[in-house]
């Protein structure tokens, strides 16, 4: 007598073909939903996604430059001769002149900025948290550990709090190596290094060399 087959012959069913599609669809939603988490473990400066502050820059606080500077000059100190300046001049301006950095140091902290919170471009969110509020302002610092004091600080705010924090923070031997930095790239590395303290301290150079460019020309 023939035995019947432990797995039974079918033929096949053009709903075969939609099965497939449908679970290649769920895979490919399951993919989209998740990225964000996925690469949110791609850390970057503090375990902080790159691709995460990015998204949260564009969605939340994606803030046309007017915009930007009218609330600025809402929170900003009063020096009415200082009230036409934008924003990223202003922040120039302090670096060079209150705080007394050569161009090349002050572009490597201000590329640093650009990619802390500034999506890689000149339009500085200076108010911007991280995701989840971990980090905050300027150069996105811990809310939760030495540095939330800072946390919802004015632009002012943190500029002083960077100026009084920046040697201290980044220790003598770090600071000796950032004074001596003769091209906005070693500024911004070293920034990164011993302030930002950055897991890949030598992302940041191009963005300080295009704010070298932008404020103080090619020379």
């Amino acid at each position: 007598m023939n035995k019947k087959p432990l797995i039974e012959e079918r033929p096949y069913q053009d709903y075969d073909v939609l099965i497939f599609i449908a679970g290649l669809m769920v895979f490919l939603s399951a993919i989209i939903v998740f990225w964000p988490y996925v690469a949110e473990a791609d850390t970057e400066c503090y375990g902080r996604s790159w691709y995460a502050s990015k998204q949260l820059y564009i969605e939340q606080f994606d803030l046309d430059a007017q915009k930007t500077n009218d609330i600025w000059k809402l929170d900003k100190k009063i020096d009415y001769e200082k009230k036409h300046i934008t924003l990223q001049m202003y922040i120039w301006e302090y670096l060079t002149t209150e705080m007394g950095l050569g161009d090349v140091q002050a572009a490597g902290i201000f590329g640093n900025m650009m990619v802390e919170c500034g999506g890689r471009s000149f339009n500085l969110q200076p108010y911007i948290y991280s995701p989840g509020g971990t980090y905050y302002g300027l150069c996105q610092w811990n809310t939760s550990g030495h540095h939330r004091s800072i946390t919802g600080g004015t632009v002012d705010e943190q500029l002083d709090y960077l100026s009084a924090t920046i040697q201290g923070e980044m220790d003598e031997s770090g600071y000796s190596q950032f004074e001596a930095s003769t091209t906005p790239e070693s500024a911004a590395y070293s920034f990164a290094r011993w302030y930002e303290r950055c897991a890949d301290p030598s992302g940041r150079g191009s963005e300080a060399r295009r704010a070298y460019e932008y404020f103080c020309g090619d020379s």
